[in-house]
């Protein structure tokens, strides 16, 4: 009986991660302005369906720390994207605070990232967050020779950054082009599980230099968003001649976000960090600014009426 219960388990995780992936590739493709009733009311049902997929994962207990991607099942590998595709569509997601928004999505990448670390489905070198330091987080030492000048560090961060990027992209391109070759023998009824391996693993691998290059983009708009925010502050104090209220409005206390997959106690504890460096803007905070109001990200913060 609990054989049976797994099994049908199991098959109803299947249909949800497919609903969960045909809406992502929907979102890829369709043209409607994401802030539409249209699009939002599809991210906020997919962001409850990916948050349920997760929880059968963990309860299934399909993943365990002290595995490597060797030992997971062909029919398995695509769960470990839920994480990641928990980040994309909270990004999409317009209905609360941009900043909350963009955390969420900065948390989902990340724990994404550490578990194909830990299942060491490719070296990576997860970017430390510095907004997020928790007691239970530790880091991956850094080098402990003496600081550069920090001109030389920057510009050496900077060039680091720069080919990592350009190596992504090259990366990316070649998964690409090889995910096309394998979707049309994936789709089929009969399928040879060595494709099938195939397939999954560079999904996965593809998602993570896409986790990567959104964790940059998203580090970079935080300081946009703490920036507004600090402007919006500094306006409204001088409209205002010091209302108490005012004051009582600081920073909403930091809630636990949810978790993607809980491999063990232990893990979730040491959440190690990889290798990395800080990502560093490519542009200025106005110019980052204005390229939102343009696309439709940001709006345009409206001041006093009549100020």
């Amino acid at each position: 009986m609990a054989e049976a219960t797994s099994k049908t388990d199991e098959s109803t995780l299947s249909s949800l991660f497919k609903e969960i992936w045909d809406a992502y590739l929907y979102m890829e493709h369709q043209e409607d302005p994401t802030g539409s009733d249209k699009v939002q009311g599809e991210v906020r049902k997919i962001l409850a369906k990916a948050e349920q997929a997760i929880y059968m994962v963990n309860q299934l207990q399909l993943f365990s720390d002290n595995e490597e991607i060797d030992e997971v099942a062909s029919n398995e590998i695509k769960y470990m994207l839920l994480p990641a595709l928990l980040a994309y569509f909270h990004n999409l997601n317009t209905h609360a605070s941009r900043l909350e928004t963009v955390q969420k999505a900065k948390t989902h990448y990340r724990d994404f990232l550490r578990m194909c670390k830990s299942y060491k489905v490719s070296a990576i070198h997860i970017p430390v967050d510095a907004d997020d330091h928790d007691d239970d987080e530790e880091e991956e030492p850094h080098d402990s020779k003496p600081a550069n000048k920090p001109g030389a560090m920057d510009l050496q961060a900077t060039a680091v950054q720069r080919q990592s990027k350009i190596e992504r992209f090259r990366q990316s391109k070649v998964y690409e082009s090889r995910l096309k070759e394998l979707s049309e023998a994936v789709e089929k009824d009969s399928v040879d599980e060595e494709v099938k391996r195939e397939f999954y693993l560079t999904q996965v691998k593809r998602w993570i230099n896409t986790a990567l290059d959104e964790l940059e983009s998203l580090d970079s708009e935080v300081q946009i968003l703490k920036h507004m925010a600090q402007m919006k502050k500094q306006g409204a104090k001088s409209h205002s001649s010091g209302q108490a209220s005012g004051e009582g409005q600081a920073q909403k206390p930091k809630t636990k976000p949810f978790r993607p997959f809980i491999l063990t106690k232990d893990l979730v504890q040491k959440q190690v960090f990889g290798l990395g460096y800080p990502s560093i803007p490519t542009m200025s905070i106005e110019e980052f600014y204005q390229q939102k109001v343009n696309d439709g990200t940001f709006s345009i913060p409206q001041c006093g009426q009549g100020g």
